[in-house]
């Protein structure tokens, strides 16, 4: 798989899970002679005092979508090896500073299902952890897909790449 990646691709865990996962891709890939970079997919649920709350609010809505159809809200037994691993992850609603699991425990762990919680400065800084933790490219999605990607380029997008910066500038002045 690694000879031929140049990004490997994951969703939103717990971060001693990202950076075990960061340090066993970047093992992998160097017993091909290659390096890796690292993106992380995750929905922002909000980014606004109210967040926790529309984060309830979406479990349910999710929830009233699939009970009619006769799909399983529990108990899931997903068929692959990176659902198992969330499911487990998602037997707590939050996880770190903001990691919610809501529609994973509903969904079979399937998909982009977990997500980050809280004001802008929260997720933002939730955000760098993983960066620290090795994660380059972040490829974030919404609920409201036109609303939130506004909101986000708005208010979340400028925060990250102020502090990012603000990392690199550090970083520079230690290393001169």
């Amino acid at each position: 798989m690694l000879r031929h990646a140049d990004v490997y691709a994951t969703w939103g865990k717990t971060l001693d899970a990202t950076r075990a996962g960061v340090a066993r891709v970047r093992a992998s890939a160097a017993r091909q002679k290659r390096s890796v970079g690292f993106s992380l997919s995750l929905a922002i649920v909000d980014t606004d005092d109210a967040a926790w709350k529309r984060a309830a609010d979406i479990v349910e809505q999710v929830r009233a979508n699939r009970e009619p159809a006769g799909l399983p809200t529990s108990g899931h037994t997903p068929p692959n090896d990176g659902s198992r691993r969330l499911l487990e992850t998602a037997t707590g609603l939050r996880r770190d500073k903001c990691l919610w699991t809501g529609v994973a425990q509903l969904t079979e762990a399937a998909g982009n299902s977990t997500g980050l919680v809280g004001t802008p400065e929260q997720v933002a800084d939730a955000l760098l952890d993983y960066h620290a933790r090795g994660v380059e490219n972040f490829l974030i999605l919404g609920f409201k897909p036109l609303d939130d990607a506004e909101r986000y380029g708005r208010e979340l997008i400028p925060l990250v790449r102020e502090r990012v910066a603000a990392l690199k500038a550090r970083a520079n002045a230690a290393a001169a």
